[in-house]
């Protein structure tokens, strides 16, 4: 995976982190294994989503530009390209 690839992981983990702690008096009345659950879901469904958008932007120049160029460029040698 490239670096802008591996930051788009990154930034969606923390706006997974963001969105659930906004919403921690809502989550405190589950059941911690349930709290639990609703974590790990969130986060897959955002990895989720993030690998759609690679698989699309190999597909799609512009898009991988634009991934770039809001992630960071391809590391040094390599095609420039959001996903492998």
């Amino acid at each position: 995976m490239t670096r802008s690839g591996r930051e788009f992981h990154r930034h969606a983990q923390e706006v997974v982190g963001s969105e659930l702690h906004r919403a921690r008096r809502r989550l405190d009345v589950l059941a911690s294994a349930e709290r639990a659950a609703v974590e790990g879901v969130t986060a897959t469904i955002a990895s989720a989503v993030v690998e759609g958008v690679l698989d699309q932007a190999r597909d799609d120049p512009l898009l991988a530009a634009s991934l770039a160029s809001i992630y960071g460029g391809s590391e040094p040698g390599t095609v420039p390209c959001v996903a492998d």
